[in-house]
C-alpha cells in the first residue's frame, strides 16, 4: 500500500509524474506561484527519502519527466545521478552532469554549481558502483550561500553615529517582529552606499546571514521592478520558465522565498516608491534602501538622512589617502581643500586621490581648488565627478524645480528662508517647488530660526553647479530681472526693519520699495531678523554689484547700516558703502550719494576719523539742494551736527540741528524732532542758558513720550540725565539714567548701554554712591571689550578713573586717565570732563605744573564749545593748581556731594 505523500514502492501501481504535474497544475492555478515553488522542493525530498531508502529505479522513474519540465534544478540532477551510478549507470550519470551544463551555459551563461561538480568529479574517481552506504547522497549536500553585496570600502571613515542608529533600528526591530526597513537619503556623492554596505556587512557577520543587492539606476534609467525580482529569483533557485510574468506574482514568490529564511537586502539608487515597493520582502529580512529622494511616502520604513562630512571626518580621509601631514602646510591645505569640497565624500576622494598622484601633493590641488569656478572641473576623473553625479540627479527633475534650483543658486550664498522661494519661482508654488528639491537632496531643510521661519540651504558645490547651468540655460536680461526682484524684496523688509528697530511703532515713514513684504516678523523682532538675516543682505550687495545694479546695492547699505552700527561694525559699514558710493556716483543719483555718504560719514565719526567724516557729510550737504525727500535731508543735518560737535563748531551745530528739527516736524518725524530738540537743550546748556536748556528738555522729553518710541526717548532722557547731573541734581539725574538705562537693555543696543552705563557710573561717584558706581563702570568696562568704537570705550575707563578719584585712589585713576584722553579727543564733549577731571587727579598726585597744563587745555577747549560753565571750572582748577597752598582735592567736571553746589 502506497504511503501518503510518496510514489508507490516497485512493483506497486506506478504514480508517474505527469499525474503528479496535473495536480501541481491545478494547485498552480489556485495558490499561484508561491505555492508552485514549495510543491516542487517538497517533491524533491520525496525523491530523496525514495533514494536513502534504496529505490533507485523509482527515483530514475520519477526524475526524468520531473527535470524534463525543471531542467535546471540540479539538486533533482545530482539525485538522478547518484541513482544511476547506484544501478551501475556511470556513463549515463555522467551524461546527466554535462546535459545540465550545456544547458546552463547555453541559456544562462553560467556553469553548475560546486556541489554538483565535486559529485561528478567524485563519480570519476569511483571505477564501479559504490555500496549504496558509501558515498554520502547529493542531497545531504547544502545550497550554496547567497552573497551578493559588493566589498566594503577598505577606507570607510567616520559616520560612527548613523552606523548605531541603523543597526539599532534593524535589533528593534526584529525583536518586534517589525519590518526592519532604514531609507538612506541625501545629495548625490554624499556617501549613501557605502554606509549601508559597511552596515549590512556588519550585520552579514553577525547575523550568520547572506544577502541580495540590486541597483536600481532611480537616477538615470530606472530599472524595472519586474525584472529584479527576477533576478532575484533565479539566485534563489527559481527556472527562468517558472519566473511569474506578473509583477504582484513575482513579488509574492519572493516574499514567500524568503519567508523562512533570513537575507539581508541592499536595493541601492532607488527612484521612488513605486519602484521600490514589490522589492520589499517580509519582516524577516533587514533592508537598507538609498536614495537621492526622501522616500517620505515609504511607510513603516525608519529614515536617514545623510549629510556631508564633519571637517574632521573629511581630514581622516584625505589622511588616509594622501599619508599622514607630512608639514604644518599640508595640513593646511587639507583644511582648504575639504572646505573647497563641501565636505562631500565624493568631492574629497577624488581630491585625494589627485593628491597622490600630484608631486606637490595636497598643496598643489589646494591651489587647483581656490578658483570657484572651475572647481567642478577639478573634482573629476576619468570614472567618476561631481559635475556628473549632479547632473544626473538633475537631470531626473521636473523643469519647474531645475529652474528654481537654478535661480536659487543665484540670489543665495547662505541659508535662506521659504518666501525667497516664491520670490524667484515668481508664484505662490514656490514653497510647493522647494519641498520637492529638498526631498531630491539639492536643498537642505535647516530647520526653524529664532523667529520661527523655516530655513534652507544649498550645498556650496550644489549651488556652484547650478549657477553654472543658470548662466547656460538662462537669458542674460532674465537673471539681471531676477536679481532686481529679489534685492527689491530685500530692500522693503530691511528698509520696514530698519524703521521698526529705531522708531518701534512711533514713526512709520513711507517704504520706498515700492514692494509688498512677503512676511512681517521682521516688524515684530528687527534686531533678532536683522541678525538672522545680514549676511543675506550683505550678499545680495554683492551679488548685485557683480551685476551693476548700484541702486539695490546702495540702497541695502543703507538701510541695513543702522543695525551694524548697534553691533558696532561700522569698519563694514564704511568699506562697503564706499564701494556702493563709487557705483552710484556712476550713475549719478542724488539721493543715492547723499544717502551713501551720510552712512559712511557718521561711521567714520565712531571710527573718530574726523576728517573723513567732514569730507562724506559734506558731499551729502552738497546735494541738498537736489533732494525733496525731507526726512533725509533731517537725516543729513543731524549727521552734520554730529560732526560739527566733534570739530567744537558750535555755531554750525546749532544751526544743522535747527534744519534737522524743522524737517523732522514737516514729516510728522515726532520722535525724531524731540530727539532733535534735546540736543538743542545741550547747547544751550553748554552756553549757559540753563532755562532754555530745561525747556528744550521738557519739550523734547515730551514729544518722545507721545511718540512712544524707545531708542529716541533713551537719546532724549539720556540728555536731561547729563543736564540734571551737571548742575548736581542727582535723584532727577539718576532717575532719567535709570529709565534710559532699561530702554536700551530692552532694545538690546549695546552701545547705548555703554555709554548710559559711563555715564551713570560718573553720576553715582559724584552723589557719593561709591558701590554702585563701582558696578556700573565695572559692567561698562565689560561692554567697551565687546563694543570696538575707541571714544565710547575710553568714556568707560574715565568713569573707572572717575569711581578711583572719588574713592581718593588718585594712582589708579591717574593710570586710566592717561590711558584714554586720546580716546576721547573724537568728542569734545567727553575730552572736555576728561581733561578737567584729569587735572584734577595731577594736582592731587602733586603734579601742579601738568595740571596747570591740561587744565589750560580744557580752558581753551570749553571756549571753543562755548560751555561758559566748564571753562570756569578748568580756570578755577588752574588757579588753585598754581596757587601757593596747592590743589587740596581732585576736582570733577561736575558737581560733587562734597562740592556745596548741589540745587
Amino acid at each position: 500500500m502506497a504511503r501518503r505523500g510518496l510514489p508507490p514502492a516497485p512493483g506497486a501501481v506506478a504514480a508517474p509524474w505527469c499525474r503528479a504535474g496535473r495536480a501541481r497544475r491545478r494547485l498552480a492555478g489556485r495558490a499561484g506561484a508561491a505555492l508552485t515553488e514549495r510543491c516542487d522542493a517538497a517533491y524533491e525530498e520525496l525523491i530523496h527519502c525514495e533514494l536513502e531508502l534504496g529505490r533507485h529505479d523509482v527515483v530514475i522513474a520519477e526524475l526524468d519527466p520531473f527535470l524534463a519540465a525543471h531542467p535546471w534544478r540540479e539538486r533533482a540532477v545530482g539525485m538522478l545521478m547518484t541513482a544511476l551510478h547506484r544501478t551501475g549507470r556511470q556513463r549515463d550519470a555522467l551524461l546527466a552532469y554535462d546535459r545540465l551544463r550545456s544547458r546552463l551555459a547555453e541559456d544562462l551563461g553560467i556553469d553548475p554549481g560546486r556541489e554538483l561538480t565535486r559529485l561528478r568529479d567524485e563519480l570519476l574517481r569511483v571505477a564501479s558502483p559504490a555500496p549504496v552506504a558509501a558515498p554520502q547522497p547529493f542531497a545531504a549536500v547544502k545550497a550554496p550561500a547567497i552573497r551578493q553585496l559588493p566589498a566594503p570600502l577598505a577606507d570607510f571613515v567616520g559616520r560612527a553615529e548613523e552606523v548605531a542608529a541603523i543597526r539599532a533600528t534593524v535589533a528593534e526591530r526584529l525583536a518586534a517582529g517589525a519590518a526592519p526597513v532604514v531609507a538612506v537619503s541625501g545629495l548625490p556623492g554624499v556617501g549613501k552606499t557605502s554606509l549601508a554596505l559597511a552596515v549590512l556587512h556588519t550585520l552579514a557577520g553577525e547575523l550568520d546571514a547572506g544577502h541580495l543587492f540590486a541597483d536600481l539606476r532611480g537616477h538615470a534609467e530606472p530599472r524595472q521592478p519586474r525584472l529584479i525580482l527576477h533576478g532575484f529569483l533565479r539566485t534563489l533557485g527559481v527556472e527562468p520558465d517558472a519566473l511569474p510574468q506578473d509583477l504582484d506574482e513575482a513579488s509574492a514568490l519572493y516574499r514567500s522565498m524568503l519567508a523562512e529564511r533570513r537575507l539581508l537586502v541592499l536595493l541601492d539608487n532607488a527612484a521612488d516608491v513605486a519602484q521600490l515597493a514589490p522589492l520589499l520582502p517580509g519582516p524577516e529580512c533587514p533592508v537598507i534602501v538609498t536614495s537621492r529622494r526622501r522616500l517620505i511616502d515609504l511607510d513603516g520604513a525608519a529614515f536617514v538622512q545623510l549629510e556631508p562630512w564633519s571637517e574632521r571626518e573629511a581630514l581622516l580621509m584625505l589622511e588616509r589617502l594622501s599619508g599622514s601631514f607630512r608639514t604644518e602646510a599640508d595640513r593646511r591645505a587639507a583644511v582648504a581643500i575639504a572646505g573647497y569640497c563641501g565636505y562631500l565624500p565624493l568631492a574629497t576622494r577624488i581630491s585625494g586621490t589627485r593628491a597622490m598622484a600630484s608631486p606637490s601633493g595636497l598643496q598643489a590641488v589646494a591651489a587647483q581648488l581656490v578658483d570657484a569656478s572651475r572647481r567642478l572641473d577639478r573634482l573629476t576623473s576619468p570614472e567618476r565627478g561631481v559635475r556628473m553625479s549632479l547632473s544626473s540627479g538633475y537631470a531626473a527633475l521636473s523643469p519647474d524645480e531645475q529652474r528654481l534650483l537654478r535661480r536659487l543658486a543665484i540670489v543665495t550664498t547662505d541659508t535662506f528662508p521659504e518666501w525667497v522661494a516664491a520670490e524667484v519661482f515668481g508664484s505662490e508654488d514656490g514653497p510647493h517647488r522647494l519641498a520637492a528639491l529638498v526631498e531630491s537632496s539639492f536643498v537642505t531643510a535647516q530647520g526653524a530660526d529664532a523667529l520661527g521661519q523655516q530655513r534652507f540651504r544649498l550645498h556650496d558645490l550644489v549651488r556652484t553647479f547650478a549657477a553654472d547651468r543658470a548662466r547656460d540655460e538662462e537669458p542674460g536680461a532674465a537673471l539681471r530681472d531676477l536679481l532686481d526682484r529679489v534685492a527689491r524684496a530685500w530692500q522693503c523688509l530691511a528698509e520696514e526693519a530698519d524703521m521698526a528697530l529705531y522708531y518701534a511703532d512711533a514713526f512709520a515713514r513711507p517704504p520706498k520699495s515700492g514692494h509688498v513684504a512677503p512676511i512681517d516678523v521682521h516688524r515684530r523682532d528687527p534686531r533678532t531678523w536683522f541678525a538672522i538675516e545680514c549676511t543675506s543682505i550683505l550678499d545680495m550687495v554683492e551679488r548685485c554689484a557683480e551685476a551693476g545694479i548700484a541702486e539695490w546695492q546702495w540702497k541695502l547699505i543703507y538701510n541695513v547700516e543702522g543695525y551694524l552700527r548697534m553691533e558696532a561694525r561700522t569698519a563694514e559699514v564704511r568699506s562697503r558703502g564706499r564701494r556702493a558710493l563709487e557705483a552710484v556716483q556712476e550713475t549719478g543719483d542724488a539721493e543715492g550719494i547723499a544717502s551713501i555718504s551720510m552712512s559712511i560719514a557718521f561711521a567714520a565719526l565712531l571710527e573718530d576719523d574726523l576728517q573723513a567724516a567732514s569730507d562724506d557729510i559734506g558731499r551729502a550737504l552738497g546735494l541738498a539742494g537736489q533732494l525733496d525727500d525731507r526726512w533725509l535731508l533731517a537725516e543729513i543735518y543731524t549727521v552734520a551736527a554730529h560732526i560739527y560737535n566733534g570739530l567744537a563748531d558750535t555755531a554750525a551745530e546749532l544751526t544743522a540741528l535747527e534744519h534737522a528739527t524743522e524737517h523732522y516736524l514737516a514729516v510728522g518725524d515726532m520722535a525724531e524732532a524731540g530727539v532733535k530738540l534735546t540736543a538743542l537743550g545741550d547747547i544751550a546748556a553748554r552756553t549757559g542758558d540753563a532755562t532754555a536748556a530745561g525747556g528744550y528738555y521738557v519739550r523734547g522729553v515730551g514729544l518722545l513720550r507721545t511718540a512712544d518710541a524707545s531708542l529716541p526717548l533713551a537719546h532724549g532722557l539720556r540728555r536731561m540725565a547729563r543736564f540734571h547731573r551737571d548742575r548736581g541734581n542727582w535723584p532727577e539725574a539718576i532717575g532719567a539714567y535709570a529709565e534710559c538705562l532699561s530702554l536700551v537693555e530692552r532694545e538690546r543696543d549695546p552701545v547705548g548701554e555703554l555709554v548710559v552705563r559711563s555715564e551713570l557710573a560718573v553720576t553715582l561717584a559724584n552723589a557719593g554712591q561709591l558701590a554702585d558706581a563701582r558696578l556700573h563702570a565695572h559692567q561698562a568696562l565689560g561692554l567697551a571689550e565687546q563694543v570696538s568704537l575707541p571714544q565710547y570705550a575710553g568714556y568707560a575707563h574715565f568713569a573707572q578713573a572717575v569711581v578711583h578719584a572719588r574713592g581718593h585712589d588718585y594712582g589708579s585713576a591717574n593710570r586710566e586717565l592717561e590711558g584714554c584722553v586720546d580716546a576721547l579727543r573724537a568728542n569734545p564733549t567727553f575730552l572736555l570732563e576728561a581733561q578737567i577731571e584729569y587735572g584734577g587727579v595731577l594736582a592731587a598726585l602733586g603734579e601742579r605744573e601738568r595740571a596747570a597744563v591740561v587744565f589750560g587745555e580744557a580752558s581753551d577747549l570749553a571756549g571753543k564749545l562755548e560751555n561758559s560753565r566748564l571753562e570756569q571750572a578748568a580756570r578755577d582748577g588752574m588757579a588753585a593748581a598754581t596757587a601757593p597752598l596747592g590743589f587740596r582735592a581732585a576736582r570733577s567736571a561736575v558737581p560733587r556731594a562734597d562740592d556745596g553746589e548741589i540745587s
